[in-house]
C-alpha cells in the first residue's frame, strides 16, 4: 500500500514543531553544557590563580623570613664577634698593665734592694770608721762628744764649766740657793708654741728647733753638774740618763722623731727638776 503525499505533508507538519521544538531544546542544552564548561573553567581558572597566589604569597613570606633571620643571624655573628674583641682587647689591656705594674714593682724593688744595700754598706763603713775613732779616742783617755774626740773631763772640770767649785767630791755652784733659768728657755719656748700642730715630718722649721732643743738640753744636763744636782737627779737607767745626756746630736736626733708638744714636756720635766734641785739648798 502506497502512502500518499498528502499524508507525508500531514505528518510532516505535525511533526515540524516538535522536531524545532526538539532542536531549540537542545541548542538551549548544549548552551548550557558550555555555560557550565566556561563556568568550571572559570573557577578552576580562580583557584588555579589563588593556588598561585597564595603559593607567591608564601613564597615570598619565606623569603623574607629567610632574608630576616640571615639578617638577625649575621647581625648576631657580628655582635659576638665584636664582644669578642673587645673582650679580647681588654684582657690583652689589663695583661699588658698587669705586665708593666709587676715590672715597674719589680724595678721599685729591685731599685729598693740596692740602695738598701747601697746604704747600708755606707751605713756600715760609717759606723766602723765610727767605731774605730771612738777606740782611738778611749784608747788615749779621750772622751767622744758630737762626733769628735775631746781630752777626757774630770767631774771636777764639768763642774767648774760655768764658775762652780768643787769641794769633797761634790760640785757646788756660786748660787746654789738661788733658781736662775737656763739660758735660751724662754727662746725654746716661744719655737716650739709656733709649731705646735705641725708635723715633724713634713716642717722643715723642726730642724732648727731640734737644734735649740738640744742646746738646751746639753746646757741643762750640764746643770745638773754645775749646781751639784748629780745626788739629787740620779740617773738611774738608760731612759732617764738619755734625758739628761750632755752629748747634743742624740737629743737632736730624738727630737725630729716627736712633736714640739713632746719635746717642750721634755724641756720643761728638766727644768722643774733642777729648780727643785737647787731650791732645795736654801
Amino acid at each position: 500500500m502506497k502512502t500518499s503525499p498528502l499524508l507525508y505533508g500531514l505528518i510532516w507538519l505535525c511533526l515540524a514543531p516538535l522536531a524545532l521544538q526538539a532542536d531549540e531544546q537542545l541548542d538551549a542544552i548544549s548552551q548550557m553544557a558550555i555555560e557550565a564548561d566556561q563556568a568550571a573553567q572559570k573557577a578552576a581558572a580562580e583557584k588555579a590563580d589563588a593556588k598561585r597566589k597564595a603559593e607567591a604569597t608564601e613564597k615570598a613570606e619565606a623569603k623574607r623570613k629567610a632574608k630576616a633571620a640571615e639578617k638577625a643571624e649575621a647581625k648576631r655573628k657580628a655582635e659576638a664577634a665584636e664582644k669578642a674583641e673587645a673582650k679580647r682587647k681588654a684582657e690583652a689591656a689589663e695583661k699588658a698593665e698587669a705586665k708593666r705594674k709587676a715590672e715597674a714593682e719589680e724595678q721599685a724593688e729591685a731599685k729598693r734592694k740596692a740602695e738598701a744595700a747601697e746604704q747600708a754598706e755606707a751605713t756600715r763603713k760609717a759606723n766602723a770608721a765610727l767605731a774605730k775613732a771612738k777606740k782611738e779616742c778611749t784608747d788615749q783617755a779621750g772622751v767622744w762628744e758630737k762626733d769628735k774626740c775631746y781630752d777626757s773631763p774630770s767631774p771636777q772640770d764639768i763642774c767648774k764649766k760655768d764658775g762652780s767649785s768643787w769641794k769633797a767630791g761634790i760640785c757646788i755652784a756660786q748660787h746654789q740657793s738661788e733658781y736662775i733659768q737656763t739660758k735660751g728657755l724662754d727662746e725654746f719656748l716661744e719655737f716650739a708654741d709656733e709649731l705646735k700642730g705641725k708635723s715633724f715630718k713634713t716642717d722643715l722649721q723642726f730642724q732648727p728647733y731640734c737644734q735649740k732643743y738640744a742646746t738646751l738640753g746639753v746646757r741643762q744636763a750640764y746643770r745638773r753638774f754645775n749646781e751639784g744636782c748629780s745626788e739629787f737627779i740620779k740617773l738611774f737607767d738608760n731612759d732617764v740618763a738619755s734625758q739628761w745626756s750632755t752629748l747634743a746630736e742624740p737629743q737632736r736626733l730624738w727630737c725630729l722623731t716627736v712633736s714640739s708638744f713632746a719635746t717642750e714636756k721634755e724641756t720643761l720635766y728638766r727644768e722643774e727638776i733642777l729648780q727643785d734641785c737647787i731650791q732645795s739648798k736654801k
